[in-house]
C-alpha cells in the first residue's frame, strides 16, 4: 500500500554507487538491497521490477525487515540473564545469570539440556572454545571455571581463583589453546590445558571489559580504564597499538580480522585493524555487539532500559537496516549471532532469551 492505495507493478531504477543502499517495495514489505559493485560498474543502473532485483555482476545481499521474526522466547532463569554463548556447531546455547547458574539449551526446541553449578555469585562472562570441547565462565565470585565436554554433558575441569573483585568477560583464541578473562585492573590469559595463567596484562577496566583475540591468534585487544583500546602482541607480550576510545562495552574483530569494532556506550566505532584508523562511527547508544559469520551484518542494542531495541547494521556502508523493539524487557545484556548466521539470541534482565530468525 502506498498512500492508502495499492501500488501498481512498477520498475524502479537506482544508480549504483561504490556502496549504495536501495529501498524497494516487495509485496508491501521494505527490502534493503545493498550492492557493492566492482570499480568498473560504478554508476551503472540497477533495475528492480515488482520487487525482483534483475541480475547484474556484483555482490548483492538482501535483508527483508518484515521477515526477521521472533521464533522463540525461552524462560531461561529466575533472575537476569547476563551473558550468552553459542557452541561452534550452532546446536547449543549457553546462558549465564545473576542466579549464579549456567544453563545449556537446545534453543530451537527450548529444551534445557544441562545446568552447571559451581559459582557462588553473578555470572558475567561465558564462552565456548572454538573446538567446542570447553566452556569457560567468569563470575563476580572471583573465579573462572573451565568446563570440559564429556560425552553429551560438560563437567568441571578447573576452578581458577582470579581477582577478589570479580572476573568478567571471556574471550577465546581461535586455536582453543588459551582464553582470557578480566579481573580487577588486569586481563588474565590462561592456558587451557592446565588452567594456569600465562600472563597478566595490566591497566584494564575492572568491569564491562571488552576484549577479543584476532582471528589469526597473533594479537589481543582489550579496553582500559584510561579510555584506550590496547592491542597486544601475544607472543612478544608487547603493545602493538593504542587507540583513543572513551567508553565501555563489547569489543570484537570481524571474522577476516580486518575490522575491530567497539561499542562505547554512546556510539559504535569501526576501526581498520591494518591501518589502525577509524573507518566509521555509528551514532547510537550501544554496549552490546555481535557480527554475523560473513561480516556483512552487525547487531547491537539501542534505546534505554525501558524501551530497548535490537538493531541491525550493514557493516560496509554503516546503514541502519532495522530497529526491532524488544517488548517487556528491562534491559538487553547480551546479543549473539549463531555460527551459521541464521539466528540472533538476545538476553535480557527479565530472565528470558529471545531467538530471532533471519531470512535465508
Amino acid at each position: 500500500m502506498v498512500g492508502g492505495r495499492t501500488a501498481p507493478p512498477a520498475t524502479i531504477t537506482r544508480i549504483v554507487e561504490v556502496v549504495k543502499t536501495v529501498e524497494v517495495l516487495k509485496e508491501g514489505a521494505p527490502v534493503i538491497v545493498t550492492a557493492t559493485p566492482e570499480p568498473s560498474q560504478v554508476n551503472q543502473t540497477q533495475t528492480v521490477t515488482n520487487g525482483t532485483v534483475l541480475p547484474i555482476p556484483e555482490r548483492i545481499s538482501i535483508v527483508n525487515i518484515d521477515q526477521i521474526e521472533l521464533l522463540h522466547t525461552i524462560n531461561a532463569h529466575n533472575n537476569r540473564v547476563t551473558t550468552l554463548s553459542f557452541s561452534p556447531d550452532g546446536k547449543l546455547l549457553a546462558s549465564g545469570s545473576d542466579d549464579s547458574s549456567i544453563r545449556i539449551w537446545d534453543f530451537q526446541t527450548e529444551t534445557l539440556l544441562q545446568t552447571l553449578q559451581g559459582h557462588s555469585s553473578y555470572i558475567w562472562g561465558l564462552g565456548f572454545s572454538p573446538n567446542g570441547q570447553y566452556l569457560a565462565s567468569a563470575s563476580q565470585d572471583g573465579h573462572v571455571l573451565l568446563w570440559q565436554k564429556s560425552n553429551a554433558d560438560f563437567e568441571l575441569r578447573n576452578d581458577i581463583q582470579g581477582h577478589s573483585e570479580g572476573m568478567w568477560s571471556i574471550a577465546w583464541s581461535g586455536d582453543s589453546s588459551k582464553f582470557a578473562s578480566a579481573g580487577g585492573d588486569q586481563v588474565w590469559l590462561f592456558n587451557v590445558f592446565d588452567g594456569r595463567f600465562i600472563e597478566k596484562f595490566d591497566g584494564n577496566q575492572a568491569w564491562e571489559t571488552g576484549m577479543a583475540f584476532s582471528p589469526d591468534n597473533s594479537q589481543f585487544a582489550s579496553h582500559t580504564p584510561n579510555d584506550s583500546i590496547i592491542i597486544w602482541d601475544i607472543e612478544k607480550r608487547t603493545i602493538v597499538q593504542s587507540l583513543s576510545s572513551p567508553g565501555f562495552g563489547d569489543l570484537l574483530y570481524s571474522q577476516d580480522g580486518k575490522l575491530l569494532i567497539f561499542a562505547t556506550g554512546n556510539s559504535i566505532e569501526i576501526w581498520d585493524s591494518e591501518k589502525w584508523s577509524k573507518k566509521r562511527t555509528l551514532e547510537i547508544d550501544a554496549e552490546r555487539l555481535s557480527i554475523n559469520p560473513d561480516g556483512s551484518l552487525l547487531a547491537s542494542n539501542a534505546g534505554d532500559h525501558i524501551n530497548p531495541l535490537l538493531c541491525l547494521w550493514d557493516v560496509s556502508s554503516g546503514k541502519l537496516l532495522s530497529q526491532i523493539p524488544i517488548q517487556e524487557v528491562d534491559a538487553i545484556r547480551s546479543i549473539k549471532f549463531s555460527p551459521d548466521g541464521d539466528f540472533i539470541a538476545v538476553a535480557s534482565h527479565d530472565g528470558k532469551i529471545r531467538i530471532f530468525g533471519l531470512p535465508k
